[in-house]
């Protein structure tokens, strides 16, 4: 595989210099089937533009953190996460444009190890968009960093074919993932974190798809996982951590599965039936199975605990069983609304806790 490295091209990686037409330069140079290697560095960057069929990739080495910006916001005196950010660190420069990183129409690239860190430019500023140009794309994130965007994560709005494994995106404005309109994506071993909108996010004609497995996604509203008329998703085994919203929201989703999933403390920003750990209306084909959800009352108190296990209404054809519902809610287990046809509701297990 041919190897390119921005630096043979003039980027510095000294945190001060532009170093936007290096970059792209090197982007632009790459072959079908090339690397685009960003060495250790802090890179400022105006919005680039990334071809199809390319890897582009950094030395990751970043960690966990929270710190840095209170309630999505810049505090003075506090750290802005240097010591976790990794090594190969792109930041914004001042622009009009709607992402740092723009994928419009790519397909079969894959960025690797690299860090974004939006440092709260602008309003309503994503890291990277990818919208379809009209066919598949298949295009992959892996071990990447994005935090501190004031808007999107991954604003993947149509993207065609998407792959996201082994990030971490936390503490931006919007949604950590925003994946409406899109297609056959699949969403593996991240954390989903800290964000002020939902962990992951789709709705609207044509979303669906969607492999959601092994994730910790905690914080954001509306929720964790939130989707209104998706298709064939599959949400498994994942950790849902004290969402302001349920932990899974599916509103007129068809054929999807939710299985083998915790939600601890869900829904607590909320005086309706948002405050549940799973909430589920007018579904057709669903199967929510095994799941545990519990609020840590020893840690919440009563008066904090969210209010219902499960809220329902308007199932067809669906299966809600089988749920463990241990210390998980202050007013009912499972809120049901009724409506349904066709449809088993039983056998989960719980009491109210007060």
């Amino acid at each position: 595989m041919n190897c390119i490295n921005v630096k043979d091209f003039g980027a510095l990686g000294n945190g001060v210099a532009d170093d936007t037409a290096a970059i792209q330069a090197a982007l632009d140079a790459a072959r079908q089937g090339s690397a685009v290697y960003i060495p250790a560095g802090r890179y400022r960057v105006r919005p680039l533009r990334i071809p199809s069929h390319i890897t582009v990739m950094g030395n990751a080495s970043w960690g966990y953190s929270a710190w840095g910006y209170g309630n999505n916001r810049i505090e003075t005196g506090e750290p802005v996460d240097l010591d976790y950010n990794g090594n190969t660190v792109l930041v914004p420069m001042p622009t009009r444009a709607p992402a740092m990183v723009d994928m419009t129409g790519c397909c079969g690239t894959k960025l690797v190890g690299l860090t974004f860190d939006g440092l709260m430019w602008g309003q309503d500023f994503h890291c990277v968009v990818a919208p379809s140009a009209g066919g598949p794309q298949n295009i992959a994130f892996e071990d990447v960093r994005i935090s501190h965007f004031t808007g999107c994560g991954l604003n993947l709005r149509g993207t065609q074919g998407f792959s996201i494994r082994r990030s971490l995106i936390i503490k931006n404005v919007s949604h950590a993932v925003d994946a409406s309109g899109a297609r056959n994506g699949s969403v593996m071993d991240n954390q989903l974190a800290y964000g002020d909108g939902a962990g992951f996010y789709g709705a609207g004609p044509g979303t669906g798809s969607f492999t959601i497995v092994a994730n910790r996604i905690e914080g954001g509203n509306p929720g964790g996982v939130y989707l209104e008329d998706a298709d064939t998703v599959s949400v498994a085994g994942n950790s849902f951590d004290f969402n302001a919203g349920p932990g899974v929201t599916l509103l007129g989703c068809t054929a999807c599965t939710v299985t083998g999933n915790m939600t601890r403390g869900a829904g607590h920003d909320h005086d309706d039936d948002c405050n549940a750990h799973l909430r589920l209306e007018n579904c057709r084909g669903v199967a929510c199975m095994g799941n545990t959800s519990w609020s840590w009352p020893s840690h919440m108190g009563i008066q904090r605990l969210t209010w219902y296990g499960i809220v329902l209404r308007g199932l067809t054809d669906c299966v809600v069983s089988g749920n463990s519902l241990f210390d998980c809610a202050s007013k009912e287990i499972v809120r049901d609304h009724g409506g349904h046809t066709n449809t088993l509701i039983g056998d989960n297990q719980g009491k109210v806790c007060q």
